[in-house]
């Protein structure tokens, strides 16, 4: 099954895996999208990977800070092979699973990102968390704003009684 393992922010280390559903929308919206990750550089709906039958692609939705596979941008659509890293904004992925079609490198290798030079290993991809997880939590629900005025009024009306109080006590 193809998956995806986050390389940044407060989700470093976790595998999400991709359902057989054909399209995943990836961002930071929870309402807008079906992978959420918590982070400020990612859009509200992203990206949108998409599964074929030969391969999978990621196309960027207009976000605002990019996506990019192994370093090049994505400016409407590209192709996503096993071990590419992928990165929405500052946050950075690697695609990975037995169904996702390996990259042909014999001709690509010298020009390949580090991750993807055999022999080199790679400093980024450190996996130690094997937990599975659909949707990421989020971090970016709307807070409950209307708490402050309502904190403002109580203690101007404390204010008002104190005050009355002690005007009807020197009487």
């Amino acid at each position: 099954m193809a998956f995806l393992i986050v390389y940044d922010g407060s989700e470093d280390g976790n595998r999400i895996e991709l359902t057989e559903t054909n399209e995943v929308f990836i961002g930071r919206s929870a309402d807008r999208s079906d992978i959420v990750i918590p982070a400020g550089s990612i859009s509200g709906r992203h990206c949108l990977l998409t599964r074929g039958s030969e391969h999978f692609t990621i196309k960027d939705l207009d976000s605002t800070n990019g996506t990019f596979v192994n370093d090049d941008r994505v400016d409407d659509e590209a192709e996503v092979y096993r071990n590419d890293i992928i990165t929405l904004g500052n946050i950075q992925m690697v695609i990975g699973g037995n169904d996702v079609p390996a990259r042909d490198t014999s001709d690509l290798v010298s020009d390949a990102p580090p991750a993807l030079q055999p022999g080199t290993g790679s400093p980024m991809i450190r996996a130690t968390s094997t937990q599975t997880i659909k949707v990421l939590p989020t971090s970016f629900q709307k807070k409950k704003t209307g708490n402050k005025a309502w904190i403002v009024l109580i203690v101007v009306a404390v204010i008002i009684a104190l005050g009355l109080l002690w005007y009807l006590i020197r009487m």
